[in-house]
C-alpha cells in the first residue's frame, strides 16, 4: 500500500512559531535609534540608552501587538517627551515621497523603506548624531593641514514606527519600544 504523507511546515502556518522571545531595545547593540514616524513625516532620533532608561522607570505598561489574532510582539508606548536626547527631524518631502509606506504593507517592507529613508537622510547630513571631535594633538598632522580629528563609529537601529509622533501632527504622541516578538509566518 502506497500512502502519501503530507509534510506540514509549522512555520508556514499561523500555528507555528507563536512563542514570544526577548528581542528588542533591551538586548540590541545599537547606540542610537531612528523611529520613522511616517504618518507625521518625522524621524525620531535618540540614544538607545535613553530609551532603556525610560523603560526602567517602570512608568509604562507592557502592551501586546496583535497581528491576525496572534500576539506577535510586546512593547511599551513611551511619550516622546520622556526620552532624554530625543530629536525630531522632518523628512524632506522628496525623500518622503520616494519611499511610500502604508500600514497595509508587510512589516519587512515597511522596515526596508524606513531604513532607506534614514540612509538618504544620513547621506544628506539631515540627522543629528554626535561625533567625538577635538584638536589634533599630532603637530606633524597639524602642519599637514589636519587641525581637527572627527571620529564617529555609531550603530543605529531603524524602526518603522508608523504612528509615532506629536499628537498635534496626528501621531500617537509616543514611540513604541519593543521588547519581545515572534514570527509565526516567517515574514521578514
Amino acid at each position: 500500500m502506497n500512502q502519501q504523507l503530507d509534510f506540514i511546515n509549522p512555520f508556514d502556518t499561523p500555528n507555528g512559531n507563536k512563542k514570544l522571545v526577548s528581542y528588542g531595545i533591551q538586548n540590541e547593540g545599537s547606540d542610537f535609534r531612528c523611529h520613522v514616524g511616517y504618518q507625521v513625516q518625522r524621524v525620531y532620533v535618540f540614544p538607545t540608552q535613553s530609551g532603556r532608561s525610560a523603560l526602567n522607570t517602570g512608568l509604562y505598561s507592557k502592551i501586546p501587538v496583535v497581528t491576525n489574532g496572534i500576539v506577535t510582539a510586546e512593547g511599551y508606548r513611551v511619550p516622546i517627551s520622556h526620552i532624554d536626547g530625543m530629536k525630531e527631524v522632518i523628512i524632506p518631502i522628496g525623500i518622503y515621497n520616494k519611499y511610500r509606506i502604508s500600514r497595509d504593507q508587510k512589516k519587512g517592507v515597511m522596515g526596508t523603506l524606513a531604513t532607506a529613508i534614514v540612509v538618504d537622510m544620513l547621506m544628506g547630513n539631515l540627522i543629528p548624531l554626535p561625533v567625538a571631535l577635538g584638536p589634533e594633538p599630532d603637530k606633524a598632522l597639524q602642519i599637514d593641514g589636519c587641525d581637527i580629528l572627527i571620529n564617529a563609529s555609531l550603530k543605529i537601529q531603524v524602526k518603522c514606527d508608523y504612528g509615532a509622533g506629536s499628537k498635534a501632527l496626528g501621531g500617537t504622541g509616543n514611540v513604541f519600544l519593543q521588547v519581545s516578538e515572534c514570527n509565526p509566518w516567517r515574514q521578514h
